[in-house]
């Protein structure tokens, strides 16, 4: 990493900048005064310095990269949420990939039914479901994939055991939601077919809902505008 980081000819370089040595026999270097034997003798002292410092400034090159790769600075600048330990790192990349694949899931199954939401709304929308759920003083839980996983694996074994579950409820309701604003949309995109489609859709309505289609339509009319 600290040959990409801070290569070595970036390191010679800034040893010619800072060393007062290297200066100085660079300087003798350029003055094209020397004879070839003082030129063979100053470039062997040169390449000594260059090597003696070499040690340094790998080390310096180093705390460098590490500035950049750290788990530490990168979690500062946001680029990871947490710092694993080694020891726990297999349980919770176990819990974490469980819940994920349980989220992603059920962010899924919001999305089929209505596509206007996006994942980070469907994502704010189940943790506040878990929430509600499991009450505020233990919201905090969210950040905690194990009990974030169980959640979601008691919502599948209460679904499949009643055929009901909050999850499946609210995205039940989701659905509803969706329905009516895709009516509201069309009819309001096409004024002339609403009487059509209030006479499509009390074709599809039971006796008892025409009755009550019926009275709600009347209340309707009955408000002043």
């Amino acid at each position: 990493m600290v040959e990409i980081k801070f290569r070595k000819k970036d390191q010679l370089k800034l040893m010619h900048r800072l060393d007062a040595k290297l200066r100085e026999l660079r300087a003798k270097l350029d003055t094209g005064t020397l004879s070839a034997d003082e030129k063979k003798a100053v470039e062997k002292q040169l390449h000594q310095r260059e090597e003696a410092l070499l040690p340094m400034y790998h080390t310096v090159a180093a705390s460098f990269a590490d500035l950049h790769d750290r788990a530490g600075r990168m979690m500062e600048v946001g680029c990871i949420q947490d710092i694993l330990k080694w020891k726990t790192s297999r349980s919770f990349l176990y819990w974490r990939l469980r819940r994920l694949l349980l989220e992603n899931a059920a962010k899924n199954r919001i999305k089929a039914v209505s596509e206007r939401l996006s994942y980070g709304e469907i994502g704010s929308m189940l943790r506040r479901w878990f929430t509600e759920d499991q009450g505020s003083v233990n919201g905090y839980l969210w950040d905690d994939n194990k009990a974030v996983t169980n959640w979601f694996l008691g919502q599948e074994k209460q679904e499949k055991d009643t055929g009901k579950s909050l999850l499946a409820t609210n995205i039940a309701t989701i659905k509803k939601s969706q329905i009516m604003q895709n009516i509201s949309d069309m009819i309001t995109g096409n004024p002339d077919v609403a009487f059509d489609a209030i006479m499509t859709i009390g074709q599809a309505l039971t006796t008892s809902q025409r009755t009550e289609a019926a009275q709600v339509l009347t209340s309707i009319g009955s408000i002043p505008t």
